[in-house]
Protein backbone atom coordinates (compact mmCIF):
# COMPACT_ATOMS: atom_id res chain seq x y z
CA UNK A 1 0.00 0.00 0.00
CA UNK A 2 1.01 3.48 -0.35
CA UNK A 3 3.02 5.20 2.20
CA UNK A 4 4.55 9.09 2.72
CA UNK A 5 7.15 7.89 4.67
CA UNK A 6 8.76 4.96 2.53
CA UNK A 7 11.69 6.40 0.56
CA UNK A 8 10.95 6.65 -2.53
CA UNK A 9 14.49 5.89 -3.55
CA UNK A 10 14.17 1.86 -1.70
CA UNK A 11 11.03 1.64 -4.34
CA UNK A 12 13.57 3.24 -7.60
CA UNK A 13 16.67 0.68 -6.49
CA UNK A 14 14.70 -2.26 -4.95
CA UNK A 15 13.64 -5.60 -7.22
CA UNK A 16 10.03 -5.40 -8.39
CA UNK A 17 8.17 -8.69 -8.13
CA UNK A 18 4.68 -9.47 -9.58
CA UNK A 19 2.36 -12.79 -8.26
CA UNK A 20 0.57 -13.57 -11.58
CA UNK A 21 -1.85 -16.36 -12.09
CA UNK A 22 -0.44 -19.51 -13.15
CA UNK A 23 -1.00 -20.55 -16.91
CA UNK A 24 -3.52 -23.21 -17.80
CA UNK A 25 -6.67 -24.32 -16.48
CA UNK A 26 -4.79 -27.45 -14.66
CA UNK A 27 -2.30 -24.76 -13.10
CA UNK A 28 -4.92 -22.79 -11.41
CA UNK A 29 -6.90 -25.83 -9.97
CA UNK A 30 -3.64 -26.97 -8.35
CA UNK A 31 -2.91 -23.71 -7.11
CA UNK A 32 -6.35 -23.27 -5.79
CA UNK A 33 -5.81 -26.98 -3.87
CA UNK A 34 -2.31 -25.99 -2.89
CA UNK A 35 -3.85 -24.00 -0.29
CA UNK A 36 -6.15 -26.62 0.95
CA UNK A 37 -5.70 -30.13 3.23
CA UNK A 38 -8.14 -32.64 4.65
CA UNK A 39 -9.19 -30.50 7.78
CA UNK A 40 -10.31 -27.32 5.84
CA UNK A 41 -12.15 -29.59 3.35
CA UNK A 42 -14.31 -30.56 6.45
CA UNK A 43 -14.71 -27.48 7.90
CA UNK A 44 -18.03 -27.12 7.04
CA UNK A 45 -20.93 -28.64 8.85
CA UNK A 46 -22.26 -29.91 5.45
CA UNK A 47 -18.94 -31.04 4.38
CA UNK A 48 -20.23 -33.58 1.29
CA UNK A 49 -21.68 -30.43 -0.25
CA UNK A 50 -18.62 -27.83 0.65
CA UNK A 51 -16.77 -30.18 -1.48
CA UNK A 52 -18.66 -30.73 -4.45
CA UNK A 53 -19.58 -27.14 -4.44
CA UNK A 54 -15.59 -25.84 -4.13
CA UNK A 55 -14.50 -27.96 -6.62
CA UNK A 56 -17.38 -25.86 -9.18
CA UNK A 57 -15.97 -22.80 -7.92
CA UNK A 58 -12.37 -23.79 -8.39
CA UNK A 59 -13.33 -24.48 -11.93
CA UNK A 60 -15.28 -21.37 -12.31
CA UNK A 61 -12.22 -19.30 -10.93
CA UNK A 62 -10.19 -21.22 -13.09
CA UNK A 63 -12.39 -20.91 -16.44
CA UNK A 64 -13.02 -17.22 -15.50
CA UNK A 65 -8.70 -17.09 -15.47
CA UNK A 66 -8.56 -18.62 -18.73
CA UNK A 67 -10.48 -16.88 -20.94
CA UNK A 68 -8.27 -14.07 -21.34
CA UNK A 69 -6.19 -16.23 -23.75
CA UNK A 70 -8.79 -16.25 -26.54
CA UNK A 71 -8.58 -12.31 -26.82
CA UNK A 72 -12.04 -10.44 -27.85
CA UNK A 73 -13.87 -14.31 -28.04
CA UNK A 74 -12.90 -14.72 -23.95
CA UNK A 75 -13.83 -11.41 -22.92
CA UNK A 76 -15.39 -8.47 -24.57
CA UNK A 77 -14.78 -5.56 -23.12
CA UNK A 78 -11.42 -5.95 -21.61
CA UNK A 79 -8.38 -8.29 -22.25
CA UNK A 80 -7.21 -7.53 -18.73
CA UNK A 81 -9.30 -8.84 -15.96
CA UNK A 82 -7.49 -8.97 -13.05
CA UNK A 83 -9.26 -12.00 -10.95
CA UNK A 84 -7.12 -13.34 -8.34
CA UNK A 85 -6.95 -15.69 -5.75
CA UNK A 86 -8.65 -12.86 -3.51
CA UNK A 87 -11.80 -13.10 -5.22
CA UNK A 88 -11.39 -17.02 -4.92
CA UNK A 89 -10.89 -17.39 -0.92
CA UNK A 90 -14.14 -14.38 -0.34
CA UNK A 91 -15.76 -17.37 -2.95
CA UNK A 92 -14.70 -20.18 -0.53
CA UNK A 93 -15.47 -18.27 2.52
CA UNK A 94 -19.26 -17.21 1.43
CA UNK A 95 -19.65 -20.89 0.36
CA UNK A 96 -18.73 -22.51 3.70
CA UNK A 97 -20.87 -19.25 5.53
CA UNK A 98 -24.05 -20.11 3.48
CA UNK A 99 -23.86 -23.67 3.68
CA UNK A 100 -23.51 -23.23 7.21
CA UNK A 101 -26.49 -21.10 8.55
CA UNK A 102 -29.24 -22.36 5.57
CA UNK A 103 -31.16 -25.91 5.45
CA UNK A 104 -31.36 -26.24 1.65
CA UNK A 105 -28.12 -25.18 -0.31
CA UNK A 106 -28.91 -21.60 -1.93
CA UNK A 107 -27.62 -21.31 -4.73
CA UNK A 108 -29.32 -18.51 -6.00
CA UNK A 109 -27.49 -16.44 -3.52
CA UNK A 110 -24.55 -18.24 -3.70
CA UNK A 111 -24.74 -17.29 -7.78
CA UNK A 112 -25.57 -13.75 -7.29
CA UNK A 113 -22.42 -13.67 -4.72
CA UNK A 114 -20.12 -14.72 -6.97
CA UNK A 115 -20.62 -13.85 -10.70
CA UNK A 116 -22.15 -10.58 -10.41
CA UNK A 117 -20.89 -9.08 -7.06
CA UNK A 118 -17.34 -10.50 -6.42
CA UNK A 119 -16.28 -11.53 -10.01
CA UNK A 120 -18.31 -8.62 -11.55
CA UNK A 121 -17.04 -5.93 -9.78
CA UNK A 122 -14.03 -6.27 -11.40
CA UNK A 123 -16.22 -6.68 -15.02
CA UNK A 124 -16.55 -3.27 -16.89
CA UNK A 125 -18.88 -4.86 -20.36
CA UNK A 126 -22.79 -5.57 -19.98
CA UNK A 127 -21.82 -8.47 -22.16
CA UNK A 128 -18.95 -10.03 -20.50
CA UNK A 129 -21.09 -9.73 -17.09
CA UNK A 130 -23.87 -11.72 -18.39
CA UNK A 131 -21.29 -14.40 -19.35
CA UNK A 132 -19.91 -14.68 -16.43
CA UNK A 133 -23.36 -15.14 -15.03
CA UNK A 134 -23.99 -17.96 -17.68
CA UNK A 135 -20.97 -19.80 -16.33
CA UNK A 136 -21.70 -19.54 -12.92
CA UNK A 137 -24.87 -21.22 -13.65
CA UNK A 138 -22.86 -24.37 -14.73
CA UNK A 139 -20.72 -24.32 -11.61
CA UNK A 140 -23.33 -23.98 -8.94
CA UNK A 141 -26.36 -25.98 -9.21
CA UNK A 142 -27.99 -28.84 -7.88
CA UNK A 143 -26.56 -31.48 -10.40
CA UNK A 144 -22.73 -30.68 -9.24
CA UNK A 145 -23.41 -32.60 -6.08
CA UNK A 146 -24.36 -35.95 -7.80
CA UNK A 147 -21.40 -38.55 -8.39
CA UNK A 148 -19.36 -37.32 -11.55
CA UNK A 149 -21.39 -34.30 -12.47
CA UNK A 150 -19.89 -33.54 -16.27
CA UNK A 151 -18.91 -29.90 -16.58
CA UNK A 152 -18.62 -30.36 -20.62
CA UNK A 153 -20.18 -32.52 -23.14
CA UNK A 154 -17.08 -34.94 -23.58
CA UNK A 155 -17.03 -36.06 -20.35
CA UNK A 156 -13.27 -34.93 -19.84
CA UNK A 157 -13.64 -32.56 -17.01
CA UNK A 158 -16.05 -34.10 -14.54
CA UNK A 159 -16.72 -32.75 -10.64
CA UNK A 160 -15.22 -36.43 -9.25
CA UNK A 161 -16.37 -38.78 -6.20
CA UNK A 162 -13.61 -38.78 -3.83
CA UNK A 163 -12.34 -40.85 -0.75
CA UNK A 164 -13.74 -40.35 2.29
CA UNK A 165 -10.57 -40.99 4.16
CA UNK A 166 -8.52 -38.76 2.40
CA UNK A 167 -10.71 -36.07 -0.10
CA UNK A 168 -7.73 -33.95 -0.41
CA UNK A 169 -5.41 -36.30 -1.92
CA UNK A 170 -8.56 -37.98 -4.18
CA UNK A 171 -9.21 -34.11 -6.08
CA UNK A 172 -5.40 -33.85 -6.40
CA UNK A 173 -5.30 -37.23 -8.13
CA UNK A 174 -7.79 -35.94 -10.57
CA UNK A 175 -6.78 -32.46 -10.86
CA UNK A 176 -3.66 -33.88 -11.91
CA UNK A 177 -5.34 -36.52 -14.89
CA UNK A 178 -6.27 -33.57 -16.49
CA UNK A 179 -5.27 -32.09 -19.76
CA UNK A 180 -2.33 -29.53 -19.59
CA UNK A 181 -3.87 -27.80 -22.44
CA UNK A 182 -7.65 -27.41 -21.47
CA UNK A 183 -9.96 -27.77 -24.81
CA UNK A 184 -12.41 -24.76 -25.39
CA UNK A 185 -15.55 -26.76 -24.73
CA UNK A 186 -14.97 -25.59 -21.04
CA UNK A 187 -14.94 -22.38 -21.99
CA UNK A 188 -18.42 -22.85 -23.70
CA UNK A 189 -16.68 -22.43 -27.10
CA UNK A 190 -16.56 -24.12 -30.43
CA UNK A 191 -13.03 -26.03 -31.24
CA UNK A 192 -12.13 -23.18 -33.92
CA UNK A 193 -11.71 -21.12 -31.16
CA UNK A 194 -8.45 -22.44 -30.99
CA UNK A 195 -7.39 -20.86 -33.93
CA UNK A 196 -8.26 -17.32 -32.46
CA UNK A 197 -6.07 -18.50 -29.30
CA UNK A 198 -3.22 -18.97 -31.76
CA UNK A 199 -3.95 -15.74 -33.29
CA UNK A 200 -3.81 -13.88 -30.82
CA UNK A 201 -0.64 -15.26 -29.26
CA UNK A 202 1.25 -14.37 -32.84
CA UNK A 203 0.18 -10.74 -32.54
CA UNK A 204 0.31 -10.14 -28.77
CA UNK A 205 4.12 -11.66 -29.28
CA UNK A 206 4.72 -9.17 -32.55
CA UNK A 207 3.79 -6.59 -30.08
CA UNK A 208 6.45 -6.89 -27.41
Amino acid sequence: MPDKKFPVSVLQDGLKMTNEPPKGLRANLRASYYKLDNEQLDNCTRPHEYKKLLYSLSFFHAVMIERKKYGALGWNGSLSYEFNDTDYDICRTQLCIYLDQYDEVPFTVLRLLTAYINYGGRITDDKDMRTAEVIMNGFYKQEVLDENYKFSLSGLYINPGYDEEDPYQSYIDTISSLPLNAEPEIFGMHDNANITCKFYFVKMSCLV
